[in-house]
């Protein structure tokens, strides 16, 4: 699987895994019960338990690989987890975007960084 099918498939809820260092502090792994509630061309929203200083953290696949970067949390309505309404959800910005945004704005980069 792709590391972008994991946001492809709907109607079902796909886990992702999130190493942090919350407020500076130690290293954090939240694995498994974090499951993509949405997405879009951008960005991918999700469940899981985050902390202030998380921002910048990796979201992984369950195949470790990196889909998208921990941006923070939106207020949500009309969002259930385990059968309760949620107020917040987690938000990152999927790596196919960043990616594209440094292939088109710094075409340069882009080229060393492939190498």
């Amino acid at each position: 699987m792709r590391a972008e099918e994991i946001f492809e498939k709907s109607g079902s809820y796909r886990a992702v895994n999130i190493i942090r260092h919350p407020d500076g502090g130690h290293k954090q792994i939240a694995i498994r019960n974090n499951l993509v509630t949405s997405t879009n061309h951008n960005e991918v929203r999700y469940f899981t338990d985050t902390r202030r200083g998380s921002s910048g953290s990796p979201v992984f696949d369950d195949q470790w690989r990196v889909v998208a970067l921990h941006r923070g949390s939106t207020l949500v309505t009309g969002v259930q987890f385990q059968g309760k309404s949620v107020a917040y959800v987690n938000v990152g910005t999927r790596i196919a975007a960043i990616h594209a945004d440094v292939k088109m704005n710094y075409a340069g980069l882009w080229e060393k960084l492939k190498a």
